[in-house]
């Protein structure tokens, strides 16, 4: 008989932190993936030759000492992998069509509001402030600064107040305004919706520093696997959980699509609630918890293009481009198609070589689930050929806004790839292709709140949807699930020492 002490349900980067963490402190662990490949939206692919990133495109607070890197540490992840440290003038570059400056995000909190106020000099002040606050925000969040109680009392503030309420007290400006809120692919801000701390909070570890991963975000996966297995845990792919079985008020077991059987102690989901809960019986989901949290809105999706170049055709960039049609970042969520594309995010693979030309660039748009969603169900590879069209034409359409950024690209490339929402739902198992889970709101924050914990008492969640998302957030997010089962001051205790 299959049993274990806990089984966790998904190989995003999610479910593997949180595996490593219990595997290691001596728990028999079994990681049960529906697809054939771990990692979700770390994992990678590779077209002509070239490694490409489905979603871990670049991660900040990995200086020695920072956050991510101490997490690393813990993980055993600093000496394995291979990183690229972006430019420190200029990590990211945000730019508008109709304005042919760059305007610059550095790294060093000091750098950035410098480098900032050269271009608005009479926003000095402004500036200062906006860089000393999102600095705070990284202090006073307690498991940013692996601390379980210190600080609590003073998130509040970043918490309740809206993003859209806080730039518009900052400066009457608004091409500052849209340079600050320039990385918005980042966390996918909603005007008079996304909270402050958001924001806040990923452009913190972005400032503090950025880095590419060399060969694919992939490795993350790999080593962590390898790790877990060496901690005597599990891990198998293409077992598709559909049912989590009941005994009593507890799960007993989770069975598959192939009629097997796991049996566990306790259960934790690296999967999006609403299909989480749909594992459950159906007298359990009709309970006010589960259709509350299962209803919970999900982030937009995107459209992005994997192209690969021409041999010594087009330079690395050792920065992300993100290029706005207008002067108006809170309008690219709410798109209408024939307006579409109205933003990008474009950056380079780091060359293996070292070198100085690029091998292949990824380019990404938001774009809503919906305008794919007709071919829901159809196989990868097997869609038909109305969907196939409709994918060619935005191909094009961004291949056109790429070039108004980049003149001549299209000379430099040798084939392009491209994925639509619908693609991305169904390698990532993500709802609604939602690159970053369920929208957080702080209009709404107890009904969109997701914890770690569920009404079913030996059933946890994982992932992007607790706490936050990125490499970062969803490492905070597994030491808070961990935690359930070790305590938090000893998790925290351990991660601090390294160990």
């Amino acid at each position: 008989m299959n049993k274990y002490d806990i089984i966790i349900i998904g190989s995003g980067l999610g479910g593997l932190k949180t595996a490593y963490i219990l595997a290691k402190e001596g728990y028999n662990i079994c990681v049960l993936e529906q697809g054939s490949q771990f990692g979700g939206a770390i994992q990678n692919f590779s077209r002509d030759g070239v490694i490409f990133d489905t979603g871990a495109h670049y991660v900040g607070a990995l200086d020695e000492g920072q956050l991510l890197h101490r997490y690393f540490d813990y993980f055993d992840l600093n000496s394995r992998i291979k990183v690229k440290r972006l430019d420190q003038n200029g990590f990211d570059k945000i730019s508008f069509g109709d304005d042919a400056k760059d305007y610059v995000h550095a790294m060093g909190f000091d750098n950035f509001a410098a480098r900032i106020s050269n271009d608005f000099p009479n926003e000095h002040k402004a500036i200062k402030r906006y860089t000393q606050e999102v600095q705070q925000m990284g202090t006073d969040f307690p498991l940013f600064n692996l601390h379980a109680n210190s600080g609590v009392g003073s998130v509040g503030k970043y918490t309740k107040t809206s993003l859209s309420e806080y730039i518009n007290s900052l400066t009457n400006d608004k091409r500052l305004q849209n340079v600050l809120l320039g990385s918005n692919l980042l966390y996918t801000g909603e005007e008079h919706k996304t909270p402050l701390y958001v924001h806040g909070l990923i452009t913190n570890s972005y400032i503090q520093s950025s880095y590419r991963f060399v060969g694919g975000s992939g490795q993350l996966a790999d080593f962590l696997i390898d790790s877990i297995r060496s901690f005597g845990g599990t891990v198998l792919k293409q077992k598709k959980v559909i049912h989590l079985k009941m005994d009593g008020v507890k799960i007993s077991h989770a069975e598959t699509d192939q009629g097997e059987v796991f049996f566990a102690d306790h259960f934790i989901s690296n999967v999006h609630p609403k299909p989480t809960f749909e594992m459950l019986p159906e007298h359990i989901t009709k309970k006010v918890y589960f259709r509350r949290v299962s209803s919970i809105e999900n982030t937009i999706s995107v459209f992005s293009l994997y192209i690969v170049f021409k041999k010594k055709s087009f330079k690395y960039l050792n920065y992300n481009v993100y290029h706005h049609r207008a002067n108006d970042v809170w309008t690219e969520l709410k798109y209408k198609t024939a307006d579409w594309p109205k933003s990008i995010l474009f950056l380079t693979q780091p060359p293996e070589d070292g070198g100085e030309y690029a091998d292949g660039a990824t380019v990404m748009s938001f774009m809503s689930y919906a305008e794919f969603e007709q071919w829901e169900g159809t196989q990868i590879e097997q869609r038909p050929d109305d969907y196939n069209d409709l994918k060619k034409q935005k191909e094009e359409r961004l291949l056109d806004f790429v070039e108004e950024r980049f003149p001549g690209i299209r000379k430099s490339i040798k084939s392009v790839y491209s994925s639509t929402p619908l693609t991305y739902k169904d390698y990532t198992a993500t709802e609604q292709g939602a690159i970053y889970g369920v929208t957080r709101d702080f209009n709404l924050q107890s009904r969109n709140m997701i914890m770690t914990n569920t009404k079913v008492p030996n059933l946890f969640l994982t992932g992007q949807n607790v706490n936050m998302h990125g490499v970062l957030g969803v490492g905070v997010g597994a030491v808070m699930t961990a935690s359930k089962f070790l305590g938090m001051d000893y998790l925290l205790n351990k991660i601090s020492d390294g160990k």
